[in-house]
């Protein structure tokens, strides 16, 4: 010890570490100084949603050290965002394995790839991770160009993993309450048009519009039953070429289920039908419910993104409120009997399309519903 005190060397070495503190001077290397030295210039707040998850990505990019960051949630979030990418990973098919793998599994899993980049390099591993939200599933991929992924890699993407479900929880909750605000002002001018409409048309064609512009509907139908027991396409958003203007339910599946049970019911994918577009992906027909019982069906359509069990919920309550408006509005004028209809495509009048009807005869049935 009395050595290592005499030591002169130890002395001045001493001397120096005082002089830098009392003269304040940094003991990093010049490049560490000229890095610290550099102003700090944060991002634009973002204006949109897209935006805002282009700045989230590429600060995940730069915590990872990813060269390239994605991510994909499955339905009722369903989002995507990818960042320094040119085309989609999860196409990649040994992406894919992956994300099915760990569905199951619920492990961080590592594989080779060949994914182009935005910035033209092309990222040769790639570690994936599950994300999941309530009964939602989905996959964050980070990627890398030139390198592997280490265990302590692994730690650092299930934290990133955690951020990004925390944000989606957020999106959730906000597209939720979007949602349920849109809802409520369509049950709201349901209950206006019920309250203060005077002609049955008019109300009937208003809700049409109100349904499919506040609950993005592409498709909106409103069939009424008539004295003989059929349907009257009374009003429709968009208005459709189709022929069939009254329908036999009997004919038709699930037109006939719902009059009769009263129970909501939702068709995917329906085959080609004589009542409904053919860009209709994905139906709900609900009973327009009222206090003497079913007055009509109210048909929901859309052409892309899938309904989820709360939209045939809600395709319920919006039956029920339909058929109030039905019953209290001014009774419409039904058709005339010397007035032509279009009755399964043929030509008929509707005197002889409403016997044969409740007759339970048909020259042309639909085995296709």
């Amino acid at each position: 010890m009395e050595s290592f005190l005499k030591d002169a060397k130890a002395a001045k070495s001493f001397r120096a570490a005082g002089d830098r503190i009392f003269r304040q001077e940094s003991a990093t290397s010049p490049v560490v100084a000229r890095m610290l030295g550099t102003p700090v210039v944060l991002s634009s707040e973002a204006q949109t949603d897209d935006e805002a998850w282009a700045v989230r990505l590429a600060a995940f990019a730069t915590l990872g050290q990813y060269d390239a960051l994605a991510f994909a949630i499955g339905e009722p979030i369903g989002l995507s965002r990818a960042y320094n990418l040119s085309t989609d990973p999860f196409a990649e098919p040994a992406v894919q394995a992956a994300v099915e793998d760990i569905a199951r599994s619920r492990a961080i899993v590592q594989v080779r790839s060949a994914i182009p980049l935005g910035d033209g390099r092309t990222a040769g591993a790639a570690i994936i991770v599950p994300l999941i939200i309530a009964d939602t599933t989905g996959a964050l991929v980070g990627l890398r160009v030139g390198r592997t992924f280490a265990a302590a890699d692994m730690l650092a993407t299930m934290g990133i993993a955690e951020l990004v479900t925390l944000e989606l929880h957020r999106a959730r909750a906000t597209r939720r309450e979007s949602a349920e605000r849109r809802q409520a002002l369509a049950l709201y001018e349901l209950g206006r048009l019920s309250l203060f409409g005077t002609d049955q048309a008019d109300m009937l064609a208003s809700a049409c519009v109100l349904l499919r512009d506040e609950l993005e509907h592409d498709l909106v139908q409103l069939w009424l039953l008539n004295e003989h027991g059929a349907l009257d396409r009374s009003a429709a958003r968009p208005e459709t070429d189709l022929p069939l203007r009254i329908a036999r339910p009997f004919e038709h599946e699930p037109l006939a289920d719902v009059l009769t049970g009263g129970e909501t019911v939702r068709l995917r994918h329906p085959s080609a039908r004589s009542w409904i577009p053919d860009h209709a992906a994905d139906v709900i027909v609900a009973p327009l419910s009222s206090t003497s019982g079913v007055v009509g069906l109210l048909v929901l359509g859309r052409s892309r993104e899938p309904y989820v069990q709360s939209d045939e919920d809600l395709a319920g309550v919006l039956g029920s409120f339909v058929g109030q408006l039905v019953v209290r509005g001014a009774a419409g004028r039904g058709p005339n009997e010397d007035e032509p209809v279009e009755w399964e495509g043929e030509t008929a009048y509707a005197a002889e399309a409403m016997s044969s009807g409740s007759s339970g005869g048909s020259d042309m049935p639909e085995s296709s519903g």
